[in-house]
C-alpha cells in the first residue's frame, strides 16, 4: 500500500431516526459564551466574499444533516471557512440517516455527542485532491489518506472510488478554498 501524503481534515458525523426539525432546533441554539473573552484565540483567517466548502454544503439540500452537525462544532467549521485548501468527503442526509440507524442513535444524540467533532474531521483533507487524481494515484493499488483525525484508505472497487469504506457518487463539487466530493455512508 502507497501512502498520499495529504493532511486531513473534516468532515462527517450522524446517526439513526434523524428528525430534520431537531436537527435544524438544535444547530439554532446559542453556544455558549466562552469562560473568559480574553483567553480567546485570535480568529482564524477566513474567506470574505469567496465561496468555501462549506457554502458549497449549504447551498446543497442533500447536506441540510451534515451543516446542521458543523454547525454543532464550529471548530470544523470555521475550519473550513480559512483558505485551506481542503478536500471533503461529504456523506448526504441519507448516509447520515443510515449511520444513526446502524449506531442507535437520535439526532439529537449525535449532535450532543463529544465525539461529533473526530467523525466531522475523519471526512476532511487538507489540500486539494481531485477526482481524477485520486483515481490516478489508486490506480496502483490501494492508498492511505491523511485526514484529520486519522488515516482512511482510498481504492477502486469495480471501477468506483471508496474512501474510508464510503462509495464517492459525486465527485469534483469546486469551492475556492477546495473540493468537495459527495459520499455514500459516514466514514468511521
Amino acid at each position: 500500500m502507497c501512502a498520499l501524503a495529504l493532511s486531513a481534515m473534516v468532515p462527517t458525523c450522524f446517526a439513526k431516526d434523524v428528525t430534520w426539525d431537531a436537527m435544524a432546533d438544535a444547530a439554532a441554539a446559542p453556544a455558549p459564551a466562552p469562560a473568559d473573552d480574553a483567553a480567546a484565540p485570535a480568529p482564524a483567517p477566513t474567506m470574505d466574499g469567496e465561496r468555501t466548502v462549506v457554502d458549497v454544503a449549504i447551498e446543497d439540500p442533500r447536506f441540510a444533516t451534515l451543516v446542521t452537525a458543523m454547525v454543532a462544532v464550529p471548530e470544523v467549521l470555521d475550519t473550513l471557512e480559512t483558505p485551506g485548501p481542503w478536500t471533503v468527503f461529504a456523506p448526504s442526509n441519507e448516509a447520515i440517516a443510515t449511520f444513526l440507524a446502524e449506531n442507535g442513535l437520535t439526532a439529537e444524540q449525535l449532535l450532543a455527542s463529544p465525539g461529533l467533532g473526530d467523525v466531522l474531521k475523519k471526512h476532511v483533507v487538507a489540500g486539494k485532491l481531485l477526482a481524477a487524481d485520486a483515481v490516478n494515484a489508486v490506480s496502483a493499488g490501494p492508498i492511505t489518506l491523511t485526514t484529520l483525525n486519522g488515516d482512511v484508505d482510498a481504492r477502486m472497487v469495480d471501477g468506483t472510488l471508496y474512501v474510508g469504506g464510503a462509495a464517492v457518487v459525486q465527485v469534483d463539487i469546486m469551492a475556492d478554498n477546495g473540493v468537495v466530493h459527495v459520499i455514500d455512508r459516514v466514514i468511521q
